[in-house]
């Protein structure tokens, strides 16, 4: 299984800059990886927002899955994997982040990749997170992203990044035939 991160970028940066580190490399621009690579937890750092105090500003991450199960049928979508709270810009090395929903990898059950999406939302003043059971790993299926986002009063996002993942290498090894993006087959 092969994993494809994007980021759009601007000539002026305004907006944090999103950096995903999967084992020990950091993918700020497209990447590709394996699974195996994902399966960690992975972490993360962000840069400063133009305007605001890096000091004083903290900011939440959401990754969900657009595409679950399947970019065809996304009917399961947003899938929830991780939701981290009380993030600075990494010029801060004091940081006191918060797992409001742990993390859960990428399973993709699809051939066409996922977009596994990373947004990062600038926090209000004394943010406490909005409870939710969807923070469980069961019942993840379906978060209403745009009513957490309001719930807690976050705004943006300000920030994001993404990586693509699907089965399309795994199944591309087994069948004759299969092109390498996994959409179709060589007759």
């Amino acid at each position: 299984m092969r994993t494809e991160a994007k980021q759009s970028t601007s000539a002026t940066r305004s907006t944090p800059l999103v950096s995903i580190h999967h084992a020990g490399d950091i993918h700020d621009r497209t990447f590709l990886t394996t699974i195996a690579e994902t399966v960690p937890e992975p972490t993360f750092s962000i840069t400063s927002e133009a305007g605001f105090n890096p000091a004083t500003t903290k900011y939440t991450l959401i990754m969900v899955d657009p595409d679950a199960p399947g970019p065809a049928a996304p009917i399961l979508a947003d899938f929830l994997h991780w939701i981290v709270s009380d993030v600075q810009p990494k010029c801060i090395t004091t940081q006191q982040r918060k797992q409001v929903a742990m993390y859960m990898f990428p399973t993709p059950l699809s051939v066409s990749p996922h977009r596994y999406t990373f947004l990062i939302y600038r926090q209000p003043p004394n943010y406490v997170p909005p409870p939710s059971l969807n923070y469980l790993p069961g019942v993840r299926a379906k978060f209403d992203l745009a009513a957490y986002v309001k719930q807690a009063k976050l705004i943006g996002p300000v920030g994001g990044n993404y990586y693509r993942e699907g089965q399309e290498q795994n199944v591309c090894l087994l069948l004759a035939g299969c092109t390498q993006d996994g959409v179709g087959y060589v007759e």
